[in-house]
């Protein structure tokens, strides 16, 4: 009784792995089937067919991600140069300033160190203005009576004689050219040491009158102020003969002189001023006022 309850329960148990085995063998096939499986015709024309376009819409896709990127790296290339030319724009004029600045400084130098001595306070100015009317040839400088800026200081520039201080305000003054008809230097032609006034003729030219006829003057002769009058050191250039009129009557003759200085292009002068107490400043400024 107990061997063939035996049997049976080991009959089972043989049933059951040969089940569980078969099962398996069967999954495997079938799955090896599907792998293995041929395709039909129509799918294999169906792959020939989309793959290139497949490939075709992939490529573009790629240029247009591609074409895109560049677009916006093209423009933000661009931004970066347009800031980079703004820069440099910046850059350049900041240099240009600067070199001017440093021209000018240097110009101020070569000024003072030929003129500084012949004040005992020399003020360097810069022309503001101009006034070329008709009835006058004047300047306007940006300093005053405050800067120690006096009435009839000479005004000098590297190439020579400017004129002088006609009159002056707290901050500003205003100078009377060689060229305006009522400055009246005394002149020297350095060459002969001949001396006569110089006047303005209220053009291009100054007039020197008052030479003596018998004198051996020529053309392009240097002519200096004379140091006469207080008012105009000694030596300083103002210009040079470039005409001589001598009448067929009198004693004296008559030069036309051509100005060292380009007042068109002056920019930077010396005032040549003394150094003055506040009961002279007072004084001048009391004057202005009149």
């Amino acid at each position: 009784m107990l061997t063939e309850a035996y049997d049976q329960k080991k009959s089972r148990s043989k049933l059951v792995v040969n089940v569980f085995f078969s099962i398996i063998f069967i999954s495997v096939a079938l799955r090896e089937e599907h792998l293995t499986r041929d395709e039909s015709v129509f799918d294999l024309f169906l792959i020939d067919t989309l793959a290139p376009i497949q490939k075709g819409l992939s490529n573009v896709r790629y240029s247009i991600s591609e074409g895109i990127d560049k677009y916006v790296a093209n423009i933000s290339a661009k931004e970066d140069l347009a800031e980079l030319q703004q820069d440099y724009s910046v850059l350049k004029s900041k240099y240009f300033s600067l070199e001017q600045e440093i021209t000018a400084i240097k110009k101020q130098n070569l000024i003072i160190d030929k003129y500084g001595s012949r004040s005992s306070n020399p003020i360097l100015a810069r022309v503001i203005s101009r006034d070329a009317s008709s009835d006058y040839r004047m300047i306007r400088l940006n300093k005053g009576i405050d800067d120690g800026v006096q009435i009839q200081s000479p005004v000098v520039t590297l190439n020579g004689l400017v004129g002088y201080i006609y009159r002056a305000s707290d901050n500003f003054s205003d100078v009377l050219t060689i060229l305006d008809s009522k400055a009246k230097i005394d002149g020297q032609i350095k060459r002969t040491n001949s001396l006569g006034i110089i006047e303005g003729t209220l053009g291009d030219f100054c007039s020197m009158k008052y030479l003596l006829r018998r004198d051996p003057i020529a053309l392009d002769d240097v002519v200096v102020t004379s140091g006469l009058g207080n008012i105009f050191p000694q030596g300083i250039p103002i210009g040079h003969v470039r005409k001589i009129d001598k009448q067929s009557h009198g004693i004296s003759q008559e030069v036309s002189i051509r100005p060292s200085v380009i007042f068109d292009k002056l920019t930077d002068v010396l005032i040549l001023s003394r150094k003055l107490s506040n009961q002279q400043v007072n004084q001048l400024k009391q004057l202005d006022k009149k």
